[in-house]
This record gives C-alpha cells, structure tokens and sequence, in this order.
C-alpha cells in the first residue's frame, strides 16, 4: 500500500482501486472476483471519522435558497471508488450540485482539471466562483485557474498559502459572497 500512499509518494494522476487491489491480490495469488469485498472492508476504515461540522448544512442551505450552484471536490485515498467516498457527503447531497472526486476527474489537487471542471459545469468564469478549501493543494489548484480562493482554518495554526481569504466558520462565507 505504501507505493500508492500520497503522503509517501505523491501523485497527480489518479489511480483506481482496482488497479491497487488487483496488484495486491495477484501477489497474494487470491482471487480477483473478492476484490470488491476487500475494497468495502478498506474503505470502511476511512469512514469511521467523518464529522459534518454544524455550520456545513447552515451555509448549504443558505446557498440552495440563494440559487448558488455549490461543488465538493475532493482527493481519494487509495483511488477509492465514488461508491465508496460519496458516502461520506450522503447527509448533505442534496444541497450540492456536482460531486467531484480525483477518481473520477483522473487527477489530484491541485492538479488544474478539476477545477476547469467546475467552471465548464457551472458555465462561469473564475472571478465568478469561490473556492474554499483546508489544505494548500486546494489553494494552489483554484488560484492556477484564477479561482478566488478561501482557506477554512478550524484550527488556532497559522496557515498561509496565499489565499484570498481566511475563515475560521463556513458562515463566514455569506460576508464574503455578499461583497
């Protein structure tokens, strides 16, 4: 698993979980037709910390009300299939509009692709759109598209990655899109 961990070997284009589960399997001489069943079991250890913070639904719903168009994208771990990630977002999907993951655009943040993604969905130019993200590689791929970038810190570290703003609270977010 190391050789496909990001953290220990970064990549830009994305791999599937078959293509690691089926490297796996093949030196373990197991069957491929259980790849499926390990696959859940994996991934399922990836869902067991998803926290929904209590200001996500306030500003989804302020922006539905709005008729503001709202994307996730998000990077994978280990190529993970949508079935599997989009789990993770089930409680909020209604408010949003275009679910995007690295498997499913083939690259990672801050690869440019998934965010021109965003902008042709959407039909919008980058100084139309706002981009909020918790890491550097959010930062760095909405600004390579000209992106107006957003950095949210619930945390007391400073963090600067050349963001247009930083928000501590999603609500924040009304301040900024009524400007």
């Amino acid at each position: 698993m190391q050789k496909y961990n990001t953290r220990i070997n970064p990549r830009e284009k994305e791999v599937t979980s078959d293509q690691i589960f089926g490297e796996i399997f093949e030196k373990w001489g197991e069957e491929k037709a259980k790849i499926f069943t390990a696959k859940k079991q994996f991934y399922t250890f990836f869902q067991r910390e998803v926290t929904i913070y209590q200001d996500v639904k306030k500003i989804l719903k302020y922006c539905k009300d709005n008729n503001i168009k709202v994307s996730v994208y998000t990077d994978v771990a280990y190529g993970m299939d949508d079935e599997f990630s989009l789990k993770d977002i089930e409680e909020i999907s209604e408010y949003i509009d275009l679910k995007l993951t690295s498997r499913n655009v083939g690259y990672r943040k801050p690869n440019s692709k998934g965010f021109e993604l965003m902008l042709k969905t959407f039909e919008c130019k980058p100084a139309e759109m706002l981009y909020v993200g918790d890491e550097e590689k959010d930062i760095i791929g909405a600004k390579g598209v000209g992106i107006h970038t957003v950095l949210i810190n619930r945390s007391n570290q400073v963090k600067q990655y050349g963001q247009e703003f930083t928000i501590n609270s999603l609500e924040d977010i009304i301040t900024l899109i009524q400007k």
